[in-house]
């Protein structure tokens, strides 16, 4: 058979499998696994039927992955953090966790999946961290000591950064660890997005859908501050690292005052008795100096507020 008809064949294959996913007809898939049986090559099959089942798992189509484990024996190591990752709910990792599949996987230690596995991907889940910690993911699987970059960062740390304080509440009642960055990363995605931690109660009046998303999101950084620094009473000067290293700036406030948005934040911090002299380890400039040098008057401002006081 030529390349031509080859590639023709798989792509009316291809076409029969996404009507199939999209309906989760199995019927429809066995019409699509029929026609890449009689049109391809073996291996070109084996690849059509892997390829069909990283599609139904990023299309979270448990009824489709299913069927494809099953009644195929398509295998379960055809597929990737990432495929999980895409869409995933409990029925689906119900399906695969079932069928052999280990919920410890972790992604390669490259640049850009960094080690993670499905927990550290679903952080923001409550319900699926609930899930997977009770099936047995770990919760201590990223790292503490690192030349340049954690990869994948602990727990705790993704959780401070992405998820809820009611997860992260969870994740310390099974004794996941608690990483020395987790506070110089919570303020640096809360001062990324605007929050303000001392707002208590944020309006969400006359709010969009997507307004009311945005709102829910900041709402959840300023309560992942106000937690992790009036409750747990993670000190607002501790320093990130013992040593330099790329993309360690020194204290929660070095964070910050990087950050376009984080004037409130970085009032917030100073108000909680953040120093506003103490530099990184290989810094030149103190956290004003950085404010300054960028052109981030409302965060300049925010220490001129504060010598005021």
């Amino acid at each position: 058979m030529s390349d031509a008809a080859t590639t023709n064949n798989t792509s009316k294959a291809t076409d029969l499998l996404e009507q199939a996913i999209e309906v989760e007809s199995t019927s429809k898939t066995d019409e699509a696994l029929w026609q890449a049986a009689n049109n391809l090559s073996p291996e070109d099959y084996e690849e059509f039927a892997c390829s069909a089942l990283r599609s139904a798992v990023r299309s979270g189509s448990s009824v489709i992955a299913t069927h494809l484990i099953n009644s195929e024996g398509v295998p379960i190591s055809a597929l990737t953090v990432l495929d999980i990752a895409h869409k995933p709910s409990i029925p689906l990792l119900e399906t695969l966790v079932a069928n052999g599949w280990d919920l410890n996987e972790a992604s390669p230690k490259d640049n850009w999946r960094k080690g993670k596995r499905i927990i550290d991907k679903t952080v923001q889940d409550h319900e699926l961290v609930v899930w997977l910690v009770e099936h047995g993911a770990a919760v201590n699987g990223g790292e503490e000591d690192y030349e340049f970059e954690p990869r994948p960062p602990l727990l705790t740390e993704t959780c401070a950064v992405l998820g809820s304080v009611k997860t992260l509440k969870f994740l310390l009642s099974h004794n996941a660890k608690m990483g020395r960055r987790t506070l110089h990363c919570a303020a640096k995605e809360a001062a990324a997005m605007g929050a303000d931690p001392s707002n208590a109660s944020p309006s969400t009046n006359h709010e969009t859908e997507e307004d009311s998303s945005g709102t829910r999101d900041r709402s959840n950084r300023e309560e992942m501050l106000r937690f992790l620094v009036d409750d747990l009473k993670l000190n607002v000067n501790a320093m990130d690292s013992d040593a330099a290293k790329p993309y360690h700036f020194g204290t929660p406030l070095n964070y910050a005052v990087r950050q376009r948005n984080g004037a409130a934040v970085v009032r917030w911090l100073l108000q909680k008795g953040a120093d506003p002299t103490l530099k990184g380890l290989d810094a030149t400039m103190g956290p004003q100096e950085i404010a300054r040098s960028n052109g981030f008057t409302d965060i300049v401002g925010a220490f001129a507020d504060k010598s005021k006081s």
